[in-house]
Formats: C-alpha cells, sequence, structure tokens
C-alpha cells in the first residue's frame, strides 16, 4: 500500500468518525427536546380491578387549571380558597399526588384542556353538550344550578324593572361570559349576547351602559356586586328573567384524549366519596355557608 492510499483511507476513516460523533449529538439533543416539550411522565400502579383511593399512583407533578369563580374558585389577598377549590386540594392531598392550581379565565382553561396543556379544569358544569367531548367527576358540590338571572344597571337606584320575559332580551345587546354553560340556550333564543372575559367584565360594561342586559350566575354576580362594586351595588338590579339550562351540577373535566381519564376519575371518585363519608366535604361546605 503506498503512502498516497493510505492518507484516503485515513481521510475515509475520520470523516466516519466525524459522522458518527454528530450523529451522537443529534440523538441526545433529540432526546432532550422531547423530554422537555413532554407535559406529563406518567407511571400508574392498580391494586385491584376496583381503582381504590390508593392504588393510582403518579411519579410527576399534573397541572390542575380553574377561574375565578367565587364563592367557588377564587383568590383574595393573595391566598385561593373557595368551595370547590378547597375540595379539590382535599382529596387530590388525601390522593397522595403532587400537583399544582393555576387560575386563570375560563376560556383559557378550556384551551388549555384541549391542547393537553392542563390534565382538568374545575368547577365544570355537567351539561348534556360538554359530555360528548369532556369527561366529568362526580359532583364536588351537591348544588344543583339550573338557571341564571338576568341584571341590570340603573344609576339613579329608583327604577323597578319591567322586563318578564326571555324574548324581550332579542332587542337589546346582554352580556355574557364566554365558554360558559348557559351560552347554548341564549343562542337558540336569538340573543345578541356580548362576550365577556369574566363576571366582572359583563358588570362593568353594565354599569358603564355598554350593555343592557347580563346573564350572570346570582351566587357569582352578588359576590362581585358586593366585593367590586360595592359603591353601586344599589344600582344593579334583578330582573324577573331567568334562563334555565339542563346541568347537573359542578365536577372535575378531563378531556376525552386523556388516555388515562378513566383510571384516574375512577379514583378521584372514590376518594371523593370517602371524603364525604367522613364530613370532610361537609366541613369545608359550612364554612363558606357560615363566612359567606
Amino acid at each position: 500500500m503506498n503512502r498516497h492510499n493510505l492518507k484516503k483511507i485515513v481521510v475515509v476513516l475520520y470523516c466516519l468518525l466525524l459522522v458518527s460523533i454528530i450523529y451522537s449529538i443529534f440523538r441526545v439533543e433529540h432526546k432532550i427536546k422531547a423530554k422537555e416539550t413532554q407535559t406529563y411522565q406518567i407511571k400508574t400502579y392498580f391494586t385491584d380491578s376496583d381503582f381504590s383511593y390508593s392504588s393510582w399512583k403518579l411519579t410527576d407533578k399534573l397541572q390542575f387549571t380553574t377561574n375565578e369563580y367565587p364563592p367557588y374558585a377564587y383568590t383574595e389577598n393573595g391566598q385561593a380558597k373557595g368551595i370547590s377549590y378547597e375540595i379539590m386540594v382535599a382529596v387530590l392531598d388525601d390522593m397522595g399526588l403532587d400537583y399544582e392550581i393555576q387560575f386563570t379565565s375560563w376560556a383559557r382553561a378550556v384551551h388549555l384542556l384541549d391542547q393537553g396543556r392542563t390534565f382538568g379544569v374545575f368547577p365544570a358544569a355537567i351539561s348534556a353538550d360538554r359530555v360528548e367531548d369532556y369527561v366529568f367527576s362526580d359532583l364536588l358540590i351537591d348544588d344543583k344550578r339550573n338557571q341564571s338571572l338576568v341584571y341590570e344597571f340603573d344609576p339613579s337606584k329608583t327604577a323597578k324593572s319591567r322586563m318578564n320575559r326571555v324574548d324581550e332580551l332579542s332587542f337589546f345587546k346582554v352580556g355574557a361570559v364566554m365558554s360558559y354553560y348557559y351560552l347554548p340556550d341564549l343562542e337558540s333564543k336569538g340573543i345578541d349576547i356580548d362576550l365577556c372575559v369574566d363576571e366582572i367584565e359583563c358588570l362593568t360594561k353594565l354599569k358603564d351602559g355598554k350593555i343592557s342586559y347580563a346573564v350572570l350566575d346570582p351566587k357569582v354576580a352578588d359576590f362581585y356586586i358586593d366585593r367590586v362594586f360595592s359603591d353601586f351595588k344599589d344600582g344593579f338590579i334583578k330582573t324577573d328573567i331567568t334562563i334555565s339550562h339542563e346541568t347537573v351540577g359542578d365536577g372535575l373535566m378531563l378531556s376525552q384524549n386523556n388516555n388515562l381519564r378513566a383510571e384516574f376519575v375512577k379514583s378521584f371518585n372514590n376518594t371523593l366519596e370517602k371524603l364525604n363519608q367522613n364530613g370532610t366535604i361537609e366541613a369545608i361546605t359550612l364554612k363558606y355557608e357560615t363566612h359567606k
């Protein structure tokens, strides 16, 4: 073998070695990126076919999402609280999960769920149209809400509303919170809807005259009127109009695309039932009924 051929062989071997190194680096970087973009790394261990509350284990932190929806879930002086919020914390703690709960708007919470960027959202009204796309836990609270009230605002604080029929709303712009369960009912009645991010925006638009009426859950609306709009509270008037809707209550909502939905919900429901039986849920509920 002459010297020229030897140089060729060395060059070829060097090139092969370089290609091998580059390929190895690429594979390592690809694995790192894949790991960074993976939302959840979950391992489950089942001890029996009943999926008892003690049989569900997770190795990584789960993220749950809720919205400012007092008195069910809200923040006050930097502290998260609310009936549904505390029940969720009690259940997840008893399940031994590593988790975090973030607050955002309801529309964004549903978007995050649809994108697989949050494990579940609450409190979500269980309605006929939603069960086609989502999976629900048992009710967090035995508190059926089957109607919302229509509010108006009169700054003179003297008028009494003469509105008493739903069809009369079709002549006005009516505020409603986006992605909420009562929207299909309003749309089916041909009402001109002005979508709001939350109840505060609806009440603000109502006070400022940007909408004529607002359809709101009375518990949530009255909470904000007392705490945020206290200087104008006498100007908010409840009409005689109610918007009825079919909903059995609120639960934890998971995506149908979540491969762990069935097992998780069974374990969650068993834990919820356990806390109902030992009085934990009742104690949380009574606390908020006493301190409204």
